[in-house]
């Protein structure tokens, strides 16, 4: 069913990509890459000596712009993992649907702030179990725009808590970067 899943998502998410290559190139749609350092807060508590909590990801993400302030964006990507030598693994990752509010700020500068919702997946490898939650998402930082189809971004990215009593919980939070391309 996993698979499956996969396959479904990947078939639309391309076909979006598709029609919105076809449909007008004026701006209105972008796509994004984030990367970022993630910080899963309570990931080692109660582990041995050696245990990581931070990690390199990266997260992919597609939007639309109703308004010069207001678009809609939905993203994937790795969440973070937690790592202890001999023991294994646990890692998040996520879908989230999000609401844009892009608010200029002087020149090429612009304020930014993303709601919406996080359905996210906390693997945890050392007990072999699994958790899906749904979540409220929060972001806020600055874009700079470098021409009509560049910009730059920082966001500060806050998931709360996910996974649950059986594969234990953790906090994430994403202080991210990344590069925007409009068409």
């Amino acid at each position: 069913m996993k698979r499956e899943l996969k396959k479904i998502l990947s078939v639309v998410l391309w076909g979006m990509l598709a029609s919105s290559c076809v449909a007008l190139a004026n701006g209105d749609y972008y796509v994004a890459l984030n990367v970022s350092k993630a910080d899963l807060i309570d990931g080692c508590k109660g582990a041995s000596a050696g245990c990581e909590k931070t990690s390199s990801i990266a997260r992919v993400s597609g939007g639309y712009k109703f308004s010069p302030t207001w678009g809609v964006e939905a993203s994937y990507g790795s969440l973070g993992k937690i790592t202890i030598p001999a023991r294994g693994e646990a890692k998040a990752s996520g879908w989230e649907l999000a609401i844009v509010n892009t608010l200029p700020i002087k020149g090429s500068l612009a304020s930014m702030i993303k709601l919406g919702i996080l359905q996210a997946k906390f693997d945890n490898g050392f007990i072999n179990r699994s958790a899906t939650s749904t979540k409220l998402s929060l972001a806020f930082g600055l874009q700079y725009d470098l021409n009509k189809d560049f910009s730059i971004r920082g966001l500060y990215e806050d998931y709360s808590f996910i996974g649950d009593a059986v594969t234990g919980q953790t906090y994430v939070r994403l202080w991210t970067g990344g590069v925007v391309y409009y068409f």
